[in-house]
C-alpha cells in the first residue's frame, strides 16, 4: 500500500460513521469509519490511502466548473475577466484533485453504501438499489464467487463485484452481521409493501366507508333522541328487547367501522393506535378481527342479557353514543386526509 508524507499545511477534514461497510483489499473493515482527509491522503480506520495507491498522479488536478449561470459582473482592467487555457473564464472556477473527488465519493458511506477498494482500481460504491444487499448475500453464501453480479454493473465495476466475491473469506462476526441486516432489510421491504397495499385499499373503500358512516350517524342520532333510557326499569320486556336491538345493531356497525379504518390507517403509516392491547395486533388482521369480534361481542352480550336492568340500559346507550363520536371523528379524519 502506498504512502506518502502529508503536509501539516493542508486542511483535515474528519468523517465518522457507523452506517455502511468499506472492504480494503479483500479484507472487510468493520465500523464505526473514521475517513480522514487532507488533499493528500485518505485515511480510513487508520489504513492511509495516497493518489497512488488508486492509481492517481500525485498531483491531479481537475478544474470544477463554474457555479455562476447567470450575467458575470464587469472586471479587469478592458471590462473582462482573464481567460483561461482553453480560452474559458477563470471566473468563479476552483481546482479539485481527484483524490478529493474519490474522499467525497466515499461519504456516501454515511447513506448506508457498501464501498469496495483495491488498489489501482476506482472505488466501487454500492447501495441497497445497486447491489449492496445482493453482494453480501453472496459473501456470506457457501459459494459467493458463484454468484452473479446484478446486470446494472458493467466494466470494472463487474470485475471488482468477481475480484472481492472471490477473495473475501468472511468471519464469523460478519456473517451474524450480514444476516441481521438482511433480515431488518426484508422486515422493512414487507412493512413498505403492506403500507403500499394498505394506501391503495384505503383510497379504494375511503368513499363508500365514508357514506355508510355518516348514514350510520344520522341513524344514531335520531335513536338516542328517541330511545332513552327509561327512568326506571321498565317491566314490557318487548319495549326493553326492542330498544336493545337497535341500540347494539348501531353499535355493531360503528364497531365494524372502526375496525376497518384502524386497520387501514395504522398500516399505511397515518396514525398510531394508542389502545396497548390492540396495539400488538394492528399489523395482522385476523388477530385484530378476533379480539374486536370478542371484546365487542362479550360486552353486546352482557348488554342484551341485562336489557332490562336501567343500569345495562344507560351502559349500552352511552356507548352508543361514544361510538357515534368515534365515528365522526373517523368521518372528518378521513376527508381531511383521503
Amino acid at each position: 500500500m502506498a504512502q506518502s508524507n502529508v503536509d501539516a499545511t493542508e486542511p483535515l477534514k474528519v468523517v465518522k460513521l457507523k452506517t455502511g461497510r468499506v472492504f480494503l483489499d479483500g479484507e472487510y473493515l468493520p465500523p464505526p469509519y473514521k475517513i480522514e482527509t487532507n488533499g493528500h491522503a485518505i485515511n480510513i480506520n487508520g489504513q492511509e490511502l495516497t493518489a497512488e495507491y488508486f492509481g492517481l498522479p500525485a498531483n491531479d488536478f481537475q478544474r470544477g466548473p463554474a457555479p455562476d449561470r447567470g450575467r458575470r459582473p464587469r472586471g479587469g482592467p478592458n471590462g473582462r475577466w482573464p481567460r483561461g487555457e482553453f480560452g474559458r473564464s477563470e471566473f468563479g472556477r476552483k481546482e479539485t484533485s481527484s483524490l478529493n473527488r474519490i474522499a467525497r465519493k466515499l461519504e456516501g458511506i454515511e447513506l448506508g453504501a457498501t464501498a469496495i477498494l483495491y488498489e489501482n482500481t476506482e472505488p466501487l460504491l454500492l447501495y441497497s438499489s445497486t447491489g449492496a444487499l445482493e453482494l453480501v448475500s453472496a459473501l456470506i453464501s457457501p459459494d459467493p464467487s458463484g454468484t452473479k453480479a446484478p446486470e446494472s454493473l458493467r466494466g470494472e465495476e463487474r470485475s471488482v463485484w468477481e475480484r472481492l466475491t472471490a477473495d473475501f473469506v468472511p468471519s464469523h462476526e460478519f456473517i451474524e452481521r450480514s444476516q441481521r441486516e438482511i433480515a431488518n432489510q426484508e422486515e422493512t421491504l414487507e412493512a413498505s409493501d403492506m403500507a403500499v397495499a394498505t394506501n391503495l385499499l384505503t383510497h379504494r373503500i375511503s368513499y363508500p366507508l365514508t357514506v355508510f358512516a355518516m348514514i350510520a350517524i344520522a341513524l344514531a342520532v335520531g335513536h338516542l333522541m328517541s330511545e332513552r333510557p327509561f327512568a326506571a326499569e321498565s317491566s314490557d320486556p318487548i319495549a326493553n328487547q326492542r330498544f336493545a336491538l337497535k341500540t347494539l345493531g348501531i353499535i355493531a356497525a360503528f364497531s365494524a367501522i372502526d375496525l376497518v379504518w384502524t386497520f387501514a390507517s395504522s398500516n399505511s403509516g397515518t396514525m398510531r393506535e394508542l389502545n396497548p392491547l390492540a396495539s400488538g395486533l394492528v399489523k395482522d388482521p385476523v388477530l385484530l378481527t378476533t379480539f374486536k369480534f370478542i371484546a365487542t361481542g362479550t360486552a353486546m352480550g352482557l348488554f342484551y342479557a341485562l336489557r332490562n336492568q336501567r343500569a345495562a340500559q344507560l351502559g349500552c346507550w352511552w356507548c352508543c353514543l361514544l361510538l357515534m363520536l368515534l365515528t365522526s371523528r373517523w368521518v372528518v379524519f378521513q376527508s381531511l386526509f383521503s
